[in-house]
Order: structure tokens, then sequence, then C-alpha cells
């Protein structure tokens, strides 16, 4: 699972990654760092010269990382002008975008240069106000994805993290998706069947924030809740070429160095 396996020898680090706003007082989780700690020193380092800087906002591995650089505005100010009205009852749209848009969408993405992104999943996840998606896996093997909040006008869209232990009494889905209203494609994801959130404590929670990007763990069980929120939420989210490959440490390895 190392890095510089799945690199390849045009994905390389050349960002400046930096720290702002960390919160140093959460608790240890597992055999990482405590939420919000300091990245080791090789992070905070310029590998080559290059315009763009990463700046870590909280380090909450292994569930996510939140960060940002410059031009992330530019970013999500252009996925905005792509997002679709609401459309009769559907609580929640998954819309992929289509050449030219995401080429234009990944010229604007830091990442893009570092690792290779699937272009036919460059994908706008749009929540709309009282909707909740239940616990699941992503796909069948990814095991993280690049999300970037393009509209989020509140704090109340939870999303959380569960472990495989607590959930090892559920059947999994992974040749049919249950949904009322058809939203979803069978195999599309490892979806949790009849899951009862009330009867389960997560293991983290966050609120993602605007003009924020996160590197997200796939691969473990997670849902979101914006059933509290009058707002609706929209999300960009990227894969991996090799989705089934790359972890969550290999991806923390690739972008921030450490």
């Amino acid at each position: 699972m190392g890095a510089p396996d799945v690199q390849g020898p045009e994905y390389v680090s050349i960002w400046k990654v930096i720290l702002v706003g960390l919160d140093t007082a959460s608790k240890t989780v597992g055999p990482y760092r405590g939420c919000g700690s300091i990245p080791p020193p090789s992070a905070i380092m310029s590998i080559n010269n290059y315009m763009t800087t990463y700046r870590i906002i909280e380090d909450c591995s292994p569930y996510y990382i939140r960060y940002t650089f410059d031009g992330i505005e530019n970013l999500t100010n252009l996925c905005k002008t792509y997002i679709l009205p609401k459309k009769g009852e559907f609580g929640f749209r998954h819309l992929r975008l289509e050449r030219p848009l995401v080429d234009n969408v990944l010229d604007l993405v830091p990442a893009s240069k570092q690792m290779p992104l699937q272009k036919d999943r460059v994908s706008l996840f749009m929540t709309e106000p009282g909707f909740y998606y239940s616990a699941h896996k992503d796909g069948m093997d990814h095991r993280f994805s690049l999300n970037f909040t393009v509209t989020v006008l509140d704090d109340k869209c939870v999303t959380s993290w569960y472990s495989d232990e607590d959930l090892k009494t559920y059947k999994i889905s992974t040749d049919i998706i249950p949904s009322a209203n058809n939203l979803y494609v069978p195999g599309a994801s490892r979806e949790v069947l009849e899951w009862d959130k009330s009867k389960h404590t997560p293991l983290k929670s966050m609120v993602a924030k605007p003009n924020e990007a996160i590197l997200f763990n796939t691969e473990l069980f997670h849902d979101w809740d914006n059933r509290t929120s009058t707002n609706r939420r929209v999300v960009l989210t990227l894969r991996h070429q090799n989705p089934g490959a790359v972890y969550f440490e290999d991806a923390r390895k690739i972008l921030f160095g450490y």
C-alpha cells in the first residue's frame, strides 16, 4: 500500500504543506495522531517550488483530513454553474459531469497533478433538505474519495463513520440497492440493509464547511444526515483511477507527504 508504488513517475508531491487553525486538544484515535493534531515535520515543507499551497485544517485520520488550497474558490464557483435544480421528490441526486466539463473541473484540482483521477466519475452529490443517506461503503472496493464543498449553507448536515465490528450483524447489499425512489443502480455501493442509526454510536462525526477539501475514508462505513437542515448541500467528489488499490493512508502520503 506504499505511496511510491501507486503514484507513478508523473505524479509527484510538489506542494508546500502548512497548517492553519489546528485543534490539538482532540483525543487520540487508535494508532493515529489525535484529530486536529500537528503532522510530522516532513509534511511542513516545500518540495520543489510551486504556486499551490495545501493548508491542513484538521487531520482526523483514519476518517478524514480537512484542508484547503489556493484557488479552491475558483473550483467551487465553477461547480456551482453545473448544479441542477431540484427535481420531483428526489432527496439526493448524483450528477456525473461529462467532457468538456470534466476537464474544466480537474484543471482546478491540484490533486489531479499528483494522482490519476477517474474522468468518468467526476460527480456532484446534491443532497436536499430533510434527506438522510444511511450507512454504506462507496463502490465495491473504493478506499477513499476527494470531496470539495461546493454549497454548504449551514452546520446541520453531519457525516459519521462506524466500525465494521459494530455493524457486523447487518447484511450488506452488493448486488441490489434498496431505494424507494430508485436513485441508485445495482452494485453501486455496499449498503447496510435494515440499518437502524439509533442503535449505534459513531466512531467520529464531522460537519463540512464551505470552500474546503476533504480526504475522505470510504472504506469505513459512513452515513450523512441532512434531516435537520433547511438547505441543499452540494459536494464535488472524485475517485482514483485504481480505487481498489489506493487506500486512505496512501492518498495522504501522496498529497501531504506523511
